[in-house]
This record gives C-alpha cells, structure tokens and sequence, in this order.
C-alpha cells in the first residue's frame, strides 16, 4: 500500500469504526442513514455497513457525489437523497415505511439536524460528527426520546486524550478489519497537496464541495553521515507517510551498507533520491537542488550532519518546518586544541538564533561525541580517548529522543513561554517587557500603514464612544469573516450568529488568532461560536 493510500484511511476508518461499532453497536441488517456520503468518513461508513449487509441510506451535496457514489459503491437513486434542503427527511420516512433508520451517522447542523432527529427509528441511534450544534450549544427537541433512542457525540481527539485504551482498541480493529476484507480502500479520489499549498488544501476541506480525503507531501533531507544518516534519520523519519528523502552525501560507491537501507527503506514505499553531492561546491549542491524541486516535493525538513553549511544556508528554502543543524558540546567545554572546531560550532549555534530570530525553525543541538556512527565510528583512537577523559558519549537512541523532542513544537513552546513570563511578570522587570512591546507596537504600525493594512488597535483607541470602538471591531470582523468564506462583506449578516454564517472551527480558531494579533485580546473559540450575534 503507498503512503498516499495509507495516510488517507486512518482518521475516517477510525471515525467510522468508533461511531458505529463503539458508539452505536451497529447489528447485521440494521438500517442506517449516512450524511456527507461522499465525504471520507461516509465513504468508510458505506463500507462497512455493506459488508454487514445493512439498508444503507446516504445523503449527498450535489450531483457529481450522487453519481460517485453510484459508481463506486453501487448504490441506487433510492438510496442516495440531497441534503441542501430537508426534504430527504420525508424520503426517508416514505423509504422506511414511516419506521424510519436505526442508526444515524450526522454531520449537518441547525434546522437540517432537528429534521434527521426526526427520522430516528425506535431504539435508534443518533451519532453526530459534526458538533457545530454542540459547541453553539443548541436546543434539541426532546420528543423522540420517548422511543428509547440515544443521542451521541463523537471526537477523535476527545478519545485520544481521554480514553487511550480505546483509542488503542480502534486502531486495532481497523487493523483487524483490513485484514479481513482485503478489497476495503481509500475514500476516493485523493486530493494531494503540497506542504506549500497548505491553506489551499484548508479552504478546500472546509468549502463543501470536497469528496474523499486531503493529504500533503513534503521531503525530507538528510546531509552527511552517509551510513548513520540513512539508517538513523531516515529510518526514524520513514514513519511519516507521503513523505520523499533526499540524501546529500559523497557518494553511495564503495558503501554497501549506504545502499542496503536505501533499499530498505524504498522498501517501505518511501521515494529515497541520493545523488552524489559535494555540499561544499556551491553550484554543484545548487544544481542538485534545483534537480530536486524538479522530482520531489518541496522540502521542508533538513537535518545537517555534515562539517559544511554556507552553502546550504544560503540556498535551501527559507520556509522548511524544520532545519536542525548538529552541533558540539565543545563549543562550551571543549580543550585548547579545539579552537578551530569550536568555532565553528559556535557559528552553528549562532547562525540557529539568527534564523529563529528572523522566523523561520532552525535549531542547533550541541552533541556529545555519539561512538556508534558517523565520523568517530571510522576514529577508534578519538573514541578510546574520550572515554578515558570520562566523556561517555551520545547514544543513538538518546539523539533520536532529542530529535522527537524538537520536532513537537508544542511542548518546546510552552516550556519557553512560562520561563518568560516567570520572570518577565514580576514588578521588577515588567517595565522592560512593556518597553519592548512599546518598540514592536512602532514598528509594527508604520508596516501595516505602508501596506495598506488597517490599524484596528490605533481606532479602537481612537474612538470617542464605546458604541465607535464597537464598530470599529465589528467592521474589521466581518472583513475577516469575508476573506474566511470567500464571501463579499456586504453578504454578511451581523446579527446572526457566527455559525449561522457559515464559520466552523477552523475558522473560529482562525478569527481567534485575529483577535490576539490586531486586537490584542483574547477570545474564547466558545464565545466565537455560541448562539449570539456576532
């Protein structure tokens, strides 16, 4: 199975197994309406109520899902109904007979939600996706609970951080399941973006005409340490699906173990690419990569290995999620012979601050000598006499714990965010804090005047009333809210709530960070989308 395909089942699979096995104990022959058909979780859905022989109802946007459907899973024009408006409910009851379905997996929201509840059979079982109604908080009639029906709610992130055991337990019966029935496949068709195209890929998701999945690409590069490199970090990173490697060393002749986990990991359905490249020839390293953006992926991830990186500094892509450079611990203890070495990686970490300090996400690791690969795996003598001045060195599975702390960018933030703040906040220094905010705000205000962009704080301020500071953010909103849903400003009704127009989480998270960065205030995801005007 290729990365692609495989990057595309779990989040559906498991959403589809944990709501209609875990959630709605879903029997043979039952009968089940699915909305969003031809999105992928309801393409999952579809396949698995199939195989247990299920009346399957699905409900669908538009004309081209009805006729995917029909032509990947054979469904009738009976079974498959429209769901922009609610007159599939009434189809639905004259399909049942007036019973209606056992099991309901939902994804719509407001009027159209109260009309599937609707169709719930006695003893059904309501399982909701969506949750747009959830978080808004909204009223649900309370009438068909008289026939024993069930109401549920379903988050994958919910049972990852809550309930981890059955979290477990649903990968493995999506295991198990695939293993079953072999002809079980991707939602389709694939829609595959580059890292570059991120937000395209977003927009996309969010837009209502999508079907099936959306996965990115990116590769990977590793620079040096030939052997180790290609058994360590790739081999480490090869996990990571839709992901191509490309390996920057001298050479892969006279190196057959080079070769052997190259072999390996192309093995595992990884594109590996390993010209022969002297990073320290500046046109030949930029010819390569040049070759490189011509057959892979964007990179976006560089772990430097090598004792070079001028060159690649100055033409590797400024925007990479990750660019790791390998340093040493002797640039803070080495010996006097080390001048030279150390210098240089003091650059190193030098070079890491500036990068960071410019926005992008560069870091150096100062490394003890590691004695099992690389450069001291072919220095015997180094290695004895730096055991015998009591320097134990660096394991390989220690440096790989280091690279998985650095790549979880969330948990290296808020440990160097509450070191600020634990000593920024106090009287003492809060002065300096406020200076250098002061310096920003300058700064900042003379860009976005250059620009074009509307200085929302300096108007807020400005007003005279709070009724002026009101509008003031109100009109600023809805120009968010319009660049959000690609809808003109004017089509925007301000006195309904923000659910209502359209905004889902994605967005409210999006107008969240709107409101800290031109407002500098903070406001709740909540309070964006529960049931009041905007």
């Amino acid at each position: 199975m290729l990365f692609d395909v495989a990057a595309a089942i779990p989040a559906v699979y498991y959403t589809a197994i944990c709501s209609l096995d875990h959630i709605a104990h879903f029997k043979q022959g039952e009968s089940i309406l699915i909305h969003a058909g031809a999105g992928g979780v309801g393409q999952a859905a579809i396949q698995l109520t199939k195989i247990r022989g299920a009346k399957v109802f699905v409900t669908v946007g538009n004309e081209s899902k009805r006729q995917l459907l029909k032509e990947t899973y054979r469904l009738t024009d009976s079974q498959i109904f429209y769901s922009r408006n609610n007159t599939f409910a009434e189809d639905i009851r004259n399909a049942t007979d007036g019973r209606g379905v056992d099991v309901v997996l939902n994804s719509l929201a407001g009027e159209l939600l109260k009309e599937t509840w609707d169709c719930i059979a006695p003893f059904g079982r309501f399982v909701d996706i969506g949750k747009a109604d959830i978080i808004a908080n909204n009223v649900l009639p309370m009438g068909p609970f008289d026939c024993n029906v069930t109401f549920s709610a379903v988050d994958l992130v919910v049972v990852h951080e809550q309930a981890k055991p059955l979290m477990k337990t649903i990968m493995q019966d999506v295991l198990r399941l695939f293993e079953k029935h072999p002809h079980l496949h991707e939602p389709k068709p694939l829609h595959i973006f580059a890292p570059s195209r991120i937000e395209e890929a977003m927009r996309y998701l969010q837009g209502g005409k999508n079907t099936a999945s959306a996965i990115w690409q990116r590769t990977s590069s590793a620079v040096g340490w030939v052997a180790w490199a290609v058994r360590s970090y790739a081999g480490w990173l090869a996990v990571a699906p839709g992901t191509s490697y490309y390996l920057l060393f001298l050479g892969t002749e006279g190196k057959p173990n080079a070769l052997k986990f190259i072999k390996e990991i192309e093995d595992m359905g990884v594109k590996v690419t390993a010209p022969a490249c002297d990073i320290t020839n500046m046109k030949l390293l930029e010819n390569t990569l040049q070759q490189a953006s011509k057959e892979m992926p964007p990179i976006k991830v560089c772990i430097q290995a090598a004792m070079a990186l001028r060159n690649l500094h100055e033409l590797l892509p400024a925007d990479m999620d990750f660019f790791i450079l390998l340093s040493s611990f002797c640039e803070i203890d080495g010996n006097l012979g080390q001048c030279n070495y150390s210098a240089g990686n003091t650059f190193e970490d030098a070079l890491a601050r500036y990068l960071a300090s410019k926005g992008q996400k560069a870091v150096s690791v100062d490394l003890a000598l590691i004695a099992e690969a690389g450069w001291a795996n072919q220095n015997y003598r180094v290695v004895t006499e730096s055991l015998r001045a009591g320097h134990g060195g660096v394991k390989q599975e220690q440096l790989m714990a280091m690279l998985d702390a650095l790549f979880s960018p969330e948990e290296l933030y808020r440990i160097t965010q509450d070191d600020r703040l634990a000593w920024m906040t106090k009287p003492l220094f809060n002065n300096l804090l406020r200076i250098g905010e002061a310096r920003l705000d300058t700064h900042a205000t003379v860009d976005k005047n250059e620009d074009g962009f509307v200085d929302y704080l300096a108007l807020v301020k400005a007003a005279a009333t709070l009724e002026e500071a009101g509008e003031v953010v109100v009109q600023g909103l809805v120009q968010k809210l319009a660049k959000s849903l690609s809808l003109p400003p004017e089509n925007l009704d301000v006195e309904k709530p923000a659910f209502v127009l359209g905004v889902d989480s994605l967005i409210a998270v999006e107008v969240r960070y709107w409101f800290m960065k031109r407002l500098r205030v903070k406001v709740a995801v909540f309070n964006i989308m529960k049931k009041q005007p905007c």
